[in-house]
């Protein structure tokens, strides 16, 4: 069955000035299509948003912002993200073996957040728009001599993918040592004592505006204590969700990459906050070779009291792109990449259909394509954000794709040779 009654003609940049901008705004005739123009065009949902400055902050949808640390002085990671109004991070600043905010550890060598200072970072803008938004954040870390000799070097990347259904994709990597390095008693985090290396992707949120911390075993409203206390630590599936003293909830969940048995996260009460920590697998080392990666992603999402969801659909729907539900495409039957969208190969030059192959995608998903030759593109849903670079399109379709449902994509708007 078809998802949607009418068809919903999108013009993308190239035919108007600016995105979702009606015939009548920029002055054309409303009537038949002429030479240069499109067909008219319904405005395409509202999406993400990034601001230009150097701490750049991203709106994800409307009440939900991630802002970054400036890459000019530290690493930069998430340093504030404000969820209906609650700001969630906390920085215990306790000392360097404590997580802080967002970030990556391989304790006791180091820790990598937004005030951490590292010899090389950067913040790269790989994607701006509002169907997707991609930022990366690289770094390197000359490792003390007295923290595994000379020359010895820790680098790494996270990737964000924002969606505007309120969907986040972070994709950590660290390569601690570029050496074959062994643990030692004079680390700066305070290695006396410790026999192994653990490798860490973590979120710490402040215990003031958490109304609750819940697991899906146990389910909302059940937990006792509501808020962990400190300084239990809790062995946790990979998936947690809270709810803020606001009325916002935030679910997240974990998988290595390439795909390794999944492997329980941590939730540490801290005194002044929550510290949700996942510990990749096979990370307790007494040492770390060469140029070893560890990877992980991590996807997010979230709900405001502007629209809210409670935590068991959130965290069915972050376990549903988990599990890559595939997607038909014409002819061809594709999987989400780490990236969290479908990337299809070939592009198209004629009315293609879409459809879930063997089961249902649970809230929204995203496609990218390639249609030559043409600035916009027409579709059968009826709530969708999109965007265009040449001839790639990216297209976000805010809804449910139920097993029977269909959903066509037209290509309109043919560049005139």
């Amino acid at each position: 069955m078809t998802r949607g009654a009418a068809v919903a003609a999108l013009v993308l940049a190239g035919c108007f000035s600016k995105p979702g901008l009606s015939r009548e705004d920029a002055g054309m005739d409303a009537g038949s299509d002429a030479a240069g123009t499109c067909t008219q065009a319904q405005a395409s949902q509202p999406g993400v948003r990034v601001s230009t400055a150097p701490s750049p902050v991203v709106t994800v949808m409307p009440d939900f912002d991630v802002g970054f640390a400036s890459d000019l002085g530290s690493y930069p990671m998430p340093e504030q993200i404000s969820l209906g109004g609650d700001q969630l991070l906390a920085a215990p600043f306790a000392s360097c073996s404590e997580e802080d905010r967002v970030g990556v550890a391989v304790y006791p060598n180091f820790l990598i957040a937004a005030d951490s200072t590292t010899n090389t970072r950067s913040l790269e803008r790989a994607v701006v728009g509002p169907a997707y938004t991609e930022l990366v954040t690289h770094w390197a870390y000359e490792l003390p001599t007295t923290c595994g000799g000379t020359d010895n070097r820790s680098r790494g990347t996270t990737s964000w993918g924002f969606f505007p259904d309120g969907r986040i994709v972070r994709h950590d990597t660290v390569v601690p040592s570029d050496e074959n390095d062994g643990i030692t008693a004079t680390c700066p985090c305070g290695g006396a004592g410790n026999s192994s290396f653990i490798i860490t992707s973590f979120f710490v949120l402040a215990r003031a505006v958490l109304a609750e911390v819940v697991q899906p075993s146990v389910g909302e409203g059940n937990a006792s204590p509501p808020v962990i206390a400190a300084p239990v630590v809790l062995q946790h599936d990979p998936s947690v969700c809270v709810r803020s003293v606001g009325g916002a909830r935030l679910a997240m969940s974990w998988r290595e990459s390439p795909v390794d048995p999944i492997v329980p996260t941590r939730i540490r009460g801290l005194t002044n906050s929550v510290a949700i920590v996942y510990d990749m697998s096979n990370s307790e080392l007494s040492t770390v070779g060469e140029d070893t990666e560890f990877a992980v992603t991590t996807i997010l999402r979230a709900s405001t009291a502007l629209a809210p969801v409670d935590c068991a659909t959130l965290t069915t729907q972050v376990t549903n792109h988990f599990a890559t539900p595939l997607l038909q495409a014409g002819a061809g039957t594709y999987t989400a990449n780490e990236r969290g969208f479908y990337e299809l190969p070939l592009p198209f030059s004629e009315p293609f259909t879409i459809r879930p192959s063997g089961g249902s995608i649970q809230g929204a998903f995203t496609i990218s394509v390639q249609l030559p030759d043409f600035t916009g593109v027409a579709t059968s849903a009826e709530n969708i954000v999109w965007q265009r670079d040449g001839d790639l399109f990216t297209i976000t379709f805010l809804q449910n794709l139920i097993s029977g449902d269909t959903i066509t994509v037209t290509p309109v708007c043919a560049v005139e040779a």
